[in-house]
């Protein structure tokens, strides 16, 4: 027997760029509930692998082809990551430990990414 195509989607498998941006009443709020306005960068692909294309395919569908699209999609993974770390850090800490935070975010969000088939490359 043939397999039968249901769908063909169209997938980017070039490195996107998602900025996040929080400042004023959405700024990051640290554990000691100081505010803090941040900008942080995160590059993502489709893993290149059949797994990860299927998966991108299945969960994003058109939306992977453009960063805008994507980036909609993603925001509320992204900005949880970004606030639920920093909850852990007063601001002092923060400041301090900077690199910490960063890898600290990069670890909270790799696992929810692959459930849609993306690789976070980096987070700055």
């Amino acid at each position: 027997s043939l397999p039968i195509v249901h769908r063909v989607a169209e997938i980017n498998m070039r490195t996107v760029r998602l900025e996040v941006e929080r400042a004023g009443e959405r700024s990051i709020i640290t554990q000691d509930r100081l505010r803090i306005d941040a900008t942080a960068e995160f590059y993502v692909r489709v893993e290149p692998n059949d797994a990860g294309v299927a998966t991108a395919a299945q969960a994003l569908g058109s939306r992977a082809h453009r960063a805008a699209d994507l980036a909609d999609v993603l925001e509320g993974k992204l900005v949880d990551a970004l606030l639920s770390v920093a909850a852990q850090y007063t601001m002092d800490s923060l400041q301090d430990n900077r690199g910490k935070y960063v890898a600290e975010v990069r670890t909270a969000l790799e696992e929810r990414l692959k459930q849609n088939g993306l690789l976070l490359e980096q987070c700055v």
